[in-house]
């Protein structure tokens, strides 16, 4: 059993998109998103649980669009050039 585990795990990791040839700057423009989503939604989580919202991704969608537009007005340059750039395609 282990070496079918393995050996799947070795599957896994060669179908992972790669980040080689990526520059840093796309990474940071990522990560700033990864964050911001998954503190958005722990966020909401977190209202229905303790106080009884009602969950609803519009909900999580509208406070990402709020979020997004403070944090670029604070300065998060690579968020900025992220929507930038998808708001313009």
């Amino acid at each position: 059993m282990a070496y079918v585990y393995l050996d799947t795990m070795r599957g896994i990791e060669r179908r992972q998109p790669s980040f080689r040839g990526v520059s840093k700057e796309a990474k940071k423009e990522l990560n700033s998103v990864i964050i911001l989503v998954a503190w958005e939604i722990w966020k909401h989580r977190n209202d229905c649980i303790f106080n009884n919202a009602t969950p609803s991704t519009a909900a999580v969608l509208d406070a990402l669009a709020r979020e997004s537009l403070l944090l670029c007005t604070a300065g998060a340059r690579a968020l900025h050039e992220l929507l930038a750039r998808s708001l313009s395609t």
